[in-house]
């Protein structure tokens, strides 16, 4: 009978490794499904930038890095190459991401976009929106497509709303994203003088809508 215990206890105890081990090759996976994503990213963006000399600057880049320049008073030195122009920008994660939805937040704990009333999602109805618009991607899911006349300002704008400021409140449904600083990026393309930049980005979601059966991105919405 103390050997059919023993036995017992040895054999559960063997499965609770197991387990563990099980997971934390998941975790192992996943993490390093980031890092070759992000390294993707980051060949495409010097792909870019060495396409015209002239114009070294960033056309895509990690939502972490603006908050990053702009928590540490960075942001004129980091963005001086960045023109302050018209442009169609979208927000976008890795398609293999393990992406969540939860309340609106900050990453500092401050409340987010102050003094304007700014009602919760249902963050259900994102979680399967997310799961179902994906499916028609191959590696970036774009949660976002916006518009601004004055580029850098955008930018400064979106880190600034991920620190409790008051700034441009539309895409309100990327901060429901948990940890979004880990997982947005933000790119664009610079629109002429000649163009309207509204215009544009609504041909741009006409584009998106087209490729995913009708639906706007989750953050349009």
């Amino acid at each position: 009978m103390l050997e059919l215990a023993f036995f017992v206890i040895v054999l559960i105890v063997g499965l609770l490794f197991f387990i563990s081990y099980i997971k934390n090759d998941n975790k192992n996976q996943e993490k390093q499904k980031q890092e070759l994503y992000e390294l993707r990213v980051k060949n495409e963006l010097e792909r870019e930038k060495s396409k015209d000399e002239e114009n070294p600057f960033f056309n895509v880049i990690k939502l972490e890095t603006l908050i990053s320049w702009k928590e540490d008073g960075l942001w004129g030195e980091k963005t001086q190459k960045i023109p302050d122009k018209a442009a169609v920008y979208r927000v976008f994660v890795n398609k293999f991401a393990e992406i969540h939805f939860g309340s609106i937040r900050t990453i500092n704990g401050k409340t987010f976009c102050p003094n304007k009333n700014i009602s919760q999602p249902d963050i259900n109805s994102l979680q399967e929106n997310f799961v179902e618009q994906s499916k028609f991607d191959k590696d970036h899911v774009v949660l976002y497509i916006g518009c601004t006349s004055h580029l850098n300002e955008r930018l400064n704008q979106l880190a600034g709303m991920a620190l409790g400021e008051s700034a441009h409140t539309g895409g309100k449904n990327l901060w429901t994203i948990q940890n979004y600083q880990d997982y947005l990026y933000v790119a664009w393309q610079f629109v002429s003088a000649e163009r309207d930049v509204y215009e544009e980005k609504e041909k741009a979601i006409l584009i998106y809508k087209q490729e995913h059966d009708g639906s706007s991105p989750i953050a349009n919405n």
